[in-house]
């Protein structure tokens, strides 16, 4: 072996065992609930030991933040539409339907509300969720911009903290209302901000 290689220290993680431990995660959020769901009782439902899930996690959070990336992959919001409504409209319309038919709604809301008095969840949702997803929207932005459908002075992380702020209102206030009307509410309040005069 080369000098400048070394081997891994420890036995390589199992991603069966990581597969086990998010879909456990996941289902007693739906069953239980965010709050009530514990390491603990994750690491009963996975058939694994607490010391497997902090070997993957140090946090409740982060690990949260990872159950989140796994229930809404990105593959599952980008699309090759020819233009930014229809773009817009699909990832929309897939990350709403992940929201309801997952529970990747309820992990958000809870990451959200756990960040308010805990600095940790606070960088975990920032650095696991936010950093991690701001690129999709600006990226379908600027696909706009580039195909002139949306001005070139349209600041484009104001208008994702635009997006993102519409969509988590809805959430944590009336999650049974991310639907297609309020789909065409964001497409509509992106394109009068920033649609080309």
């Amino acid at each position: 072996m080369p000098d400048n290689e070394t081997k891994p220290i420890g036995r390589p993680r199992s991603l069966e065992v990581d597969e086990s431990i998010l879909n456990a995660a996941a289902d007693l959020v739906s069953e239980r609930g965010y709050a009530a769901t514990s390491i603990e009782s994750i690491a009963t439902r996975a058939k694994v030991g607490k010391p497997a899930i902090y070997r993957r996690w140090n946090s409740k959070a982060v690990m949260m933040t990872a159950v989140y990336q796994h229930l809404v992959p990105p593959q599952e919001l980008k699309s090759d539409a020819d233009s930014f409504s229809n773009e817009f409209r699909h990832l929309l319309k897939n990350l709403f339907a992940l929201y309801r038919n997952t529970s990747a709604g309820q992990v958000l809301a809870g990451l959200i509300a756990d960040a308010q008095n805990d600095p940790q969840t606070m960088e975990a949702l920032m650095h696991g969720v936010i950093h991690e997803r701001r690129v999709i929207l600006i990226e379908s932005v600027s696909r706009g911009v580039q195909r002139g459908e949306l001005s070139e002075s349209l600041n484009l992380k104001e208008i994702n903290d635009l997006i993102v702020a519409m969509i988590w209102h809805r959430l944590l206030t009336e999650c049974s209302k991310l639907n297609s009307a309020f789909i065409e509410n964001i497409i509509s309040t992106v394109i009068a901000i920033g649609g080309k005069k």
